[in-house]
Formats: C-alpha cells, sequence, structure tokens
C-alpha cells in the first residue's frame, strides 16, 4: 500500500495544531490545580498539608505527562506518521477509518512476517494493524497457521485445504472456498 505525502492542506493542518496544543495542554494542566485540591485529594486525608502536597504531586505528574505527549504528537507529525487521518505503522501500513478492507491483500512486512494475530473474531483474524482484522482463509492460505491458532473446525478447513491453493496462482477474497 503507498502511503502519500500530506497536501498543503494537511501539512498547514499539522502546524496549527502543533501551534495550538502546548496551549491547550497547559490550559488542562492549570484547571487541574483547583480539580485536585477540591475533588481528589479530600479523599487521601482531611489534614490541609497532605492535600497541598498531593495536589502538588498530582499537578506535576500531570505536567510531565503533558510534555511527554506535546513530544511524541510533535515527532509523529514531522515524521510524517499520521498522514491522511490515519497512523501509518513503521511496517507502512496504514490504520485508521479511511484504510481500504481490503489492505491486506497488497501488505507485505519489511522483514516478510505476517501480521501478528492477537485474536479471533468471527470468520477473522483480529491483527494489529490495517483495519484490524484479515479473513482466516486469506491469512492461512497466504502466510500458513498462527502460532497458538489452528484449533477450531474453522481454521482447519483452510489448513487443509491450502495444500490445493499453494498450485493456483494466488488467492484472491473472491476465491473463497465458501462461496
Amino acid at each position: 500500500m503507498s502511503v502519500d505525502h500530506p497536501s498543503p492542506e494537511q501539512q498547514l493542518a499539522q502546524q496549527q495544531l502543533l501551534s495550538i496544543l502546548p496551549y491547550m495542554l497547559g490550559f488542562g494542566w492549570i484547571a487541574m490545580i483547583p480539580i485536585s485540591y477540591l475533588f481528589i485529594t479530600p479523599v487521601f486525608s482531611d489534614d490541609i498539608g497532605v492535600q497541598i502536597g498531593a495536589t502538588i504531586g498530582i499537578v506535576i505528574a500531570i505536567g510531565i505527562v503533558d510534555v511527554v505527549f506535546l513530544k511524541i504528537m510533535t515527532e509523529n507529525l514531522k515524521n510524517g506518521n499520521l498522514e491522511n487521518g490515519n497512523w501509518v505503522s513503521s511496517e507502512g501500513v496504514e490504520s485508521g477509518p479511511d484504510v481500504a478492507d481490503d489492505w491486506y491483500v497488497a501488505y507485505e512486512s519489511k522483514n516478510g512476517d505476517a501480521p501478528k494475530v492477537v485474536g479471533i473474531y468471527e470468520e477473522n483474524y483480529g491483527v494489529e494493524i490495517g483495519d484490524g482484522a484479515i479473513p482466516i482463509e486469506f491469512y492461512i492460505r497466504k502466510w500458513g497457521v498462527p502460532e497458538g491458532y489452528g484449533t477450531t473446525d474453522f481454521e482447519k478447513q483452510f489448513e487443509q485445504s491450502s495444500e490445493v491453493s499453494e498450485n493456483e496462482d494466488g488467492y484472491t477474497p473472491g476465491d473463497s472456498i465458501l462461496e
């Protein structure tokens, strides 16, 4: 899947976000001072000294998180990891609402590995990239059975039929044995 560079409008939007993000985070950080003191710290203690100390600790922790978040967002936007409203992984695979449903057909990992499977959802393997799902049939035919999987009857039928597909030119989602 090719990844286009952001358009000038998208670059301007990213620059505008980077320019206002510190103010938004700063406002949230300042707003946390009274919120922490009035609502959070009374749970810890009735002693005013402990409440002030806890408020200071909470506000410092939130400030550190804000600074780290700001640095991460700045790097991601500058490195082009966020493009066209989608996240682009280090493997060059987009994730997000605008990703094509059949992104996995053209997927090629830099190191040749298959996408890591994190679960089974109906007739799909859940993966951590793309739109998060690859049909089980396609996955098994292209990369084989993932480690720790292949025990369901649904998976086994494709494992057995994958021997036939190795002799064919290739697999496309329309070639399903289920249809």
